[in-house]
C-alpha cells in the first residue's frame, strides 16, 4: 500500500507518517523545500519514507516531484497555512490543493483525503456543528478551507475517485510549531493560567495522533464525504486551564480571566480566537464512528502531558 502525505513534516504529518509506517505502508513524504531545517525533529520520522520536495504554489514543481510515481492507494493532503496574508493563504490552501490534484491527474488514486477544519463552517458554528451545516466562512483561512472542500468534491466527482474531507477541531500535540498551545503552556509554567472567555465556555480540542488514527481508518474503508473529528469530549475553559497547569507541573498558579472582548482583539492568541469564539457546545462525530468504528483515545490531560513533555524537551522557555 502506497500513500502520499503532503505537509509530512508538520505536526499532523509526523503523527500520520508514524502511524502509516507502523502499519507497513510505503510512504512518500511531500514537504516544502527547506522544511526539515526548520523542523529537525521530523528527520528521524521521515527518514523511513521517500522524501520529495515541492512548492505547492507551483504546479510545475509538483509535477516534477511526483513524476517518478504512478499510483497511490491513498493521498493525504495536509499541507496548509493557518496564518498569512489573505493572498498567500488562498494561494497555498486553495491553489496548492488545485495544483496537487492537477499533478495527480494521470495517476491512480484510491482515495483522496483532504484535511480541512471545523472552521470551514465559519459562522454557522454558532448554531450547529454537524457535517451538513452550511459553510458561512468569514476569515481568509475559513474561506480557503471552505472553497478547497468544494474543489475536492467537484474534481472527485469528475474523475470518479473517492474523496474524504476531515474537519478536525482545535488540534494540538507533539511536533507543533503553531504558537497557541506552546504559549499557553509557557504561561502555565510561570504560574499564570488563562481562563479563556469564561469558566464554562466550551472548548473542543483533538490530539493530532487521534486525527491521524481517524484518517488511516477512513482510508481503509469505503467511506466518502465530510467527517468531523474531535477529542473524547468537549471541555470547559476552566478545565483547560487546570489541565494546562497540571501539564506544566504547577501545583500552585494564578488564573488570569480573559473576557471575550479582550480575546477578540488580542493578537497574541489570534490563531485560536475563532476556535474559541465560535465553539459550539456539541460537535457530533456520529458519522465517523458509524463508518469506521473510530473512537478518540487521548483525553486532554494525557494529550497536554505529551505535548508539554515534548515542548519542554526542545527547550521551551517563553512564548
Amino acid at each position: 500500500m502506497r500513500a502520499l502525505v503532503t505537509g509530512a513534516s508538520g505536526m499532523l504529518g509526523c503523527h500520520l507518517v508514524f502511524r502509516l509506517l507502523r502499519d507497513g505502508w510505503d510512504v512518500v513524504s511531500l514537504i516544502r523545500p527547506g522544511s526539515l531545517s526548520k523542523r529537525p525533529w521530523a528527520k528521524s520520522i521521515l527518514e523511513e519514507t521517500s522524501i520529495v520536495q515541492a512548492d505547492l504554489t507551483r504546479k510545475s514543481s509538483l509535477i516534477e516531484a511526483l513524476g517518478g510515481y504512478r499510483d497511490f492507494d491513498a493521498v493525504f493532503h495536509l499541507a496548509a497555512v493557518l496564518s498569512a496574508r489573505s493572498s498567500r493563504m488562498y494561494m497555498v490552501n486553495y491553489g496548492g490543493t488545485e495544483n496537487l490534484m492537477h499533478a495527480l491527474r494521470d495517476k491512480g488514486v484510491g482515495v483522496f483525503i483532504y484535511v480541512s477544519s471545523i472552521l470551514a463552517v465559519g459562522d454557522s458554528l454558532r448554531e450547529r456543528a454537524d457535517e451538513n451545516a452550511p459553510c458561512r466562512p468569514r476569515t481568509s483561512y475559513e474561506r480557503s478551507k471552505c472553497e478547497s472542500e468544494k474543489l475536492v468534491q467537484r474534481l472527485a466527482a469528475e474523475r470518479e475517485f473517492r474523496a474524504v474531507i476531515v474537519r478536525p477541531t482545535w488540534m494540538y500535540g507533539e511536533y507543533t510549531r503553531n504558537p497557541d498551545i506552546p504559549r499557553l503552556l509557557s504561561l502555565a509554567r510561570r504560574g499564570l493560567v488563562p481562563v479563556l472567555v469564561s469558566d464554562e465556555h466550551p472548548v473542543s480540542l483533538v490530539y493530532a495522533g487521534d486525527v491521524a488514527e481517524a484518517m488511516v481508518k477512513l482510508a481503509s474503508t469505503s467511506a466518502s464525504g465530510i467527517f468531523n473529528v474531535r477529542g473524547p469530549r468537549i471541555y470547559t475553559s476552566l478545565e483547560l486551564a487546570e489541565k494546562l497547569a497540571e501539564a506544566a507541573g504547577r501545583g500552585k498558579y494564578v488564573k488570569i480571566r480573559i473576557p471575550r472582548l479582550a480575546l477578540s482583539i488580542s493578537s497574541r492568541f489570534m490563531d485560536i480566537v475563532r476556535f474559541l469564539l465560535l465553539a459550539p457546545s456539541s460537535i457530533p462525530i456520529d458519522r465517523l464512528v458509524g463508518e469506521t468504528g473510530f473512537q478518540p483515545q487521548i483525553d486532554l490531560a494525557e494529550g497536554l502531558r505529551r505535548t508539554a513533555e515534548w515542548l519542554f524537551s526542545k527547550g521551551l522557555r517563553k512564548a
